[in-house]
């Protein structure tokens, strides 16, 4: 992006060319942010299911069988 940019600076590139880039970037970014917040969702869901909530946020629970 930036050589894209410096490019453009010294007229060895086009406007659009450096707009595709930002676009891409953009878009990856984007992704990233996805892909992150779908692992943060399996992972609660792991969390939950094998029961590991209440450890994680660290609260006891003690039960008294009498």
């Amino acid at each position: 992006m930036d050589a894209e940019l410096q490019k453009l600076n010294n007229a060895l590139s086009t406007p659009f060319n450096v707009l595709q880039l930002q676009e891409d970037l953009t878009d990856r970014r984007v992704a990233e942010i996805e892909a992150l917040a779908d692992y943060n969702l399996a992972l609660a869901e792991l969390q939950f299911r094998e029961g590991r909530i209440l450890e994680k946020k660290g609260v006891t629970v003690e039960i008294n069988n009498q």
